[in-house]
């Protein structure tokens, strides 16, 4: 397989620059999306150039993901839309989690690593194993609890450190 194979077999959200000694399929790589194009004997600011490219297309493409405000979820025979604001929590029952929301409770059959995985928000922390919390819910903390408005939530150990770095706790 060649280097060009193997860029197309990636999906996009890879960040690719390509190096090759030979300068001929640098308009084919640009086609597939690749950050940049060096050609050896590569000199330390040219790579340093090409790395600054990379890592600022990763922060735009993060910055986008973080914009998600909105998701679908499957209640019933119907996909229902929810603003990530209206989730008070997320809680895991073995193949299943259950939207706790100001719209209701809807059972989505996933596991709660496959939804930490899919949304990705600023809002969303997990807390637990069992548990994702929005933070703009949280009325106060309390030992190794959180408390929402409906429910007293505990923090699991692995997971403290994280939340009280979102929640900009000293």
């Amino acid at each position: 397989m060649t280097g060009l194979e193997l860029i197309e077999s990636l999906d996009r959200s890879y960040q690719v620059v390509f190096t090759t000694s030979a300068e001929r399929y640098a308009v084919d790589t640009f086609e597939l999306s690749v950050i940049d194009y060096l050609v050896k004997h590569i000199e330390y600011p040219r790579f340093l150039t090409a790395a600054l490219k990379a890592k600022e297309n990763l922060a735009t493409l993060l910055k986008t993901s973080e914009g998600q405000s909105t998701i679908f979820i499957k209640s019933d025979s119907k996909l229902v839309k929810l603003d990530i604001e209206e989730i008070n929590f997320i809680e895991a029952l073995a193949d299943y989690v259950i939207f706790n929301t100001t719209k209701g409770k809807f059972i989505v059959r996933s596991t709660m690593k496959g939804i930490e995985k899919r949304l990705s928000s600023s809002e969303l922390v997990r807390v637990h194993r069992s548990f994702m919390i929005n933070t703009k819910k949280i009325n106060a903390l309390e030992d190794m609890n959180v408390t929402m408005t409906e429910k007293s939530i505990p923090i699991g150990a692995s997971y403290k450190e994280n939340l009280y770095k979102r929640l900009n706790i000293l």
